[in-house]
């Protein structure tokens, strides 16, 4: 699974126009809906954003207070969908890097 990962990034970045731009996110390092579903990504990935939403709201008692404060309640059913997403691509000394390592 990461191989496609990477190779959707490859492509992306492959394609972009936005390398040396001033940009935070360069517009064109942008992933549509489409390039996950292209690399057969999209069901895996959806499924690890619904299991992190089911933990959240498993723990503590956030989906109590949910469905308290929100009428209807109790809520079960939960639907997500990817809004944005964009490559990072970091190499040695970029602007975000973590410590040296020595």
């Amino acid at each position: 699974m990461l191989l496609r990962f990477v190779e959707m990034s490859d492509e992306v970045l492959e394609e972009s126009d936005g390398k040396g731009t001033d940009e935070v996110v360069p517009s064109s390092w942008e992933v549509s809906t489409e390039r996950f579903q292209k690399f057969d990504v999209l069901d895996y990935t959806m499924g690890i954003i619904n299991g992190y939403l089911n933990t959240v709201l498993s723990n503590g008692n956030v989906k109590q207070m949910m469905d308290t404060e929100i009428s209807d309640g109790p809520h079960t059913q939960w639907n997500s969908r990817i809004v944005h997403t964009w490559i990072v691509s970091q190499k040695e000394n970029d602007y975000h890097r973590g410590k040296d390592i020595k």
